[in-house]
């Protein structure tokens, strides 16, 4: 597979979470090229899926929930994660070394990343006790959707949820579309 790309166990996962949301999911669905959801739902959990199939499912469910509505249902989806075939080992493993701390969990959302994404840019994290910075680096100008940094700020609220903490995330995106790169920045109570 050469170009951007996701998992497929990533789009699986994503397209059953879709499709489970009795208040969004039929009318995302329905809004989606048929196309994609074809290449979703065909390919292997372990295939490289062309990053539009998935990129344009999300933009759907944007267009549909918004941002508030969009940042919950990616919360609910790391928050369930945990368990997964996917991210469940990483995820465990991240529990042993660190235990529930929110910065040591989060260093690990570079490997979350790595497994998930081909030729889509780097996550760079930088940690302390108190605050960890997520730069996210290097993503393809196809891939520079509002919904790749509202999916990472997400994920971030929920690995700090699940250690029973109260996020506090903020993105910084401004210059998101012209670089490829945003910052996530995590605090917690």
């Amino acid at each position: 597979m050469t170009g951007p790309a996701y998992r497929g166990a990533l789009c699986h996962s994503s397209l059953a979470a879709i499709a489970a949301d009795a208040v969004h999911g039929d009318r995302v669905l329905a809004a989606v090229d048929p196309r994609h959801l074809v290449v979703i739902r065909t390919a292997s959990k372990l295939a490289w899926i062309p990053a539009v199939a998935l990129d344009d499912l999300m933009a759907a469910y944007l267009d549909e929930a918004g941002g508030a509505g969009y940042l919950d249902f990616w919360r609910r989806y790391t928050l369930g994660s945990v368990d997964s075939p996917l991210f469940g080992a990483l995820f465990n493993g991240a529990l042993r070394i660190f235990g529930r701390s929110p910065a040591g969990l989060l260093k690990w959302i570079g490997r979350a990343w790595e497994v998930t994404t081909h030729e889509y840019g780097h996550i760079e994290v930088d940690t302390d006790p108190e605050v960890v910075v997520i730069r996210v680096l290097d993503i393809p100008a196809a891939g520079r959707r509002p919904t790749v940094p509202l999916s990472t700020q997400a994920s971030v609220i929920g690995v700090i949820e699940f250690t029973d903490r109260v996020p506090l995330v903020t993105a910084e995106t401004a210059d998101f579309t012209h670089t490829g790169a945003y910052t996530i920045t995590a605090r917690w109570e």
